[in-house]
């Protein structure tokens, strides 16, 4: 049973008057999770208005879904299984090539942490996916999978650019000792507590943040490519944006912000795109 109660919804009145919806609207929340920003979002444009939901997590969708039934007046719907980078195609499979707002709530939601199960904390035994999408198959890029087969000087590299992590060097050898002393009794590096386990052992726990905290956060987006798809999103979604049309994005970390800051920075010079304000958290 999913535990939809421990959904919250960040800066939910700030995130709507952003947007400046209007009744009859087409709106692409790229991030619905448990559709606390979307109930908003549809209440605000209406039954003539469109709202097209995005979320690799099948569960997701399937929880977002369930919080419509209930709700009067209701735009037409699209719940849509697919990463937001994918905007523009899957918005051609659905004949939808304008729309009007564009939100996105970036980041790890509480359900991945609490009840996904796929290894996106070090504070519980998981296996090593991290992955967004849900349907974990054996061709699933994991968390396992890069940690597994990456070099020092790569894993290096990740730790530094998408964690920020100080011992990277120190923990990416230790990694790469571990899984070769595994390798000989044929094992492998598979769950979170493994994981931590190493990264411990060289990055010992001092005050009150955890050492595999930056490391974990790297590994994610890196397995998940998320630098890039917030690209492809900011691209793609201003070309399907109508003229007046605004997207909206919540950034969690000062590697999303530095990203979102840059291509709207980018995007500034084309007379079409205008910033309005910032509404950050880090």
């Amino acid at each position: 049973m999913t535990n939809t109660n421990l959904h919250y919804s960040v800066m939910l009145k700030e995130s709507i008057e952003s947007l400046d919806l209007h009744i009859g609207e087409t709106v692409v929340d790229c991030t619905v999770n448990r559709a606390g920003h979307a109930i908003e979002i549809a209440k605000a444009i209406g039954p003539t208005g469109t709202l097209i939901m995005f979320d690799l997590d099948r569960t997701a969708l399937k929880d977002a879904e369930a919080k419509f039934k209930d709700l009067a007046n209701s735009p037409t719907l699209h719940f849509i299984h697919s990463n937001y980078r994918n905007i523009k195609t899957e918005l051609e499979k659905i004949g939808v090539n304008k729309i009007d707002k564009i939100f996105a709530d970036l980041g790890l939601s509480s359900q991945e942490l609490e009840i996904s199960g796929r290894g996106f904390t070090f504070q519980k035994d998981e296996p090593l996916h991290m992955t967004y999408n849900s349907d974990v198959t054996r061709d699933t890029f994991t968390a396992a999978d890069l940690i597994n087969n990456l070099s020092v000087a790569n894993l290096e590299k990740i730790f530094q650019v998408y964690g920020g992590e100080e011992k990277a060097w120190k923990i990416a050898n230790a990694i790469v000792e571990e899984r070769e002393k595994l390798n000989e009794k044929r094992r492998k590096i598979e769950t979170t507590a493994q994981l931590a386990e190493i990264i411990e052992s060289v990055s010992p726990r001092k005050g009150k943040t955890h050492p595999a905290t930056k490391v974990f956060q790297a590994i994610r987006i890196a397995v998940n490519d998320e630098y890039e798809g917030i690209k492809d999103l900011i691209k793609d979604g201003f070309e399907l944006l109508n003229d007046g049309g605004r997207m909206s994005i919540i950034t969690f970390h000062s590697g999303e912000d530095r990203i979102v800051k840059k291509y709207f920075k980018e995007l500034g010079e084309n007379e079409k795109f205008k910033p309005s304000r910032e509404e950050v958290v880090d």
